[in-house]
């Protein structure tokens, strides 16, 4: 369940932060929830169009198996091309549990977690 629960969290901020919903520059708003720590507004793209996704196997079967429906998912809703980012899932045990980041920028999203919760 907590799986869903990130991927589900996951793909609300991506479509967000790409559709300029999550934050608009000019006034510093920023309308996520849960509120994250830190932000950081800056100007770019990364088109999801095309997507390609890799996921660290230290997340395990289940967690690579939703990353792989995640990337068929936003690969049917937006299409393919070759010219869209890289979306990285990567562990980092340095991080406390449950805790993670996101960071987007021109060449793609990385995705780091502590556990795959």
């Amino acid at each position: 369940m907590k799986t869903k629960q990130f991927f589900s969290t996951l793909v609300i901020s991506v479509v967000c932060v790409m559709t300029g919903i999550s934050a608009e520059a000019g006034n510093g708003t920023v309308n996520i929830t849960p509120r994250p720590q830190s932000i950081t507004i800056s100007k770019g793209v990364c088109n999801v169009k095309g997507a390609r996704m890799t996921c660290d196997k230290a997340f395990g079967d289940k967690t690579i198996a939703a990353v792989e429906k995640f990337s068929a998912t936003l690969s049917k809703i937006s299409g393919s091309d070759k010219g869209g980012c890289r979306i990285s899932f990567i562990q980092d045990l340095t991080l406390k549990p449950e805790n993670y980041t996101i960071n987007v920028n021109h060449s793609g999203i990385k995705v780091t977690a502590a556990d795959r919760n």
